[in-house]
């Protein structure tokens, strides 16, 4: 009977949890997008497949230009990157889904 704990005795155990939320999303890099062909994103925490909004911007890539010694504007999407997704590049959902 010695060892057995009495309530009054015991003190509640508390456990802190701290996330890591950023901000915001930064550039990680490039990806060329073939012609017919649409980005998928796939979440790995909640399993779902989703296709990702292209945001279309007009920038002047100033090397490319000297290279093709024209005047012209390259056009190109962004997206912003999620580190929770994998990004998958298919026809439609159900190709990108066998992927």
């Amino acid at each position: 009977m010695e060892n057995q704990l009495n309530p009054s005795d015991q003190q509640p155990v508390t456990q802190e949890i701290k996330y890591n939320i950023p901000a915001e999303y930064k550039l990680k890099g490039s990806l060329m997008l073939p012609r017919g062909l649409k980005l998928f994103s796939y979440n790995t925490v909640t399993y779902e497949l989703s296709e990702v909004i292209l945001k279309k911007s007009e920038t002047a890539d100033y090397n490319a230009i000297l290279k093709a010694k024209k005047n012209f504007e390259i056009k190109h999407n962004d997206v912003q990157y999620n580190p929770k997704c994998l990004y998958i590049i298919a026809l439609n959902k159900k190709n990108a889904s066998k992927k």
